[in-house]
């Protein structure tokens, strides 16, 4: 998928919340990981082992990434930041 915005690892502040986004509300500081979402459906996905998955989605390399003014990330992959920690 070309061209595509790179960049994983993103720490940023939710600015919209999906109606089936759960865990995060506008504001949030957040991290999405390299790992974006995956099909659910495989055997690892099926067996807990969602990094191992037949069919997975990475920030910056199938959807865009960090260097992007905005993102589009699945909750259910993405991680609380507390503030007391820096981005990096």
């Amino acid at each position: 998928m070309l061209p595509i915005v790179p960049g994983h690892e993103i720490v940023g502040r939710v600015a919209a919340v999906g109606l089936a986004a759960q865990g995060f509300a506008i504001g949030d500081r957040l991290g999405v990981p390299w790992l974006g979402g995956t099909d659910g459906t495989c055997s690892y996905c099926r067996h807990g082992m969602e990094n191992l998955c037949d069919d997975p989605i990475f920030t910056g390399l199938t959807r865009d990434g960090g260097y992007a003014t905005h993102v589009l990330a699945d909750s259910r992959f993405c991680v609380a930041i507390p503030e007391q920690y820096g981005d990096v």
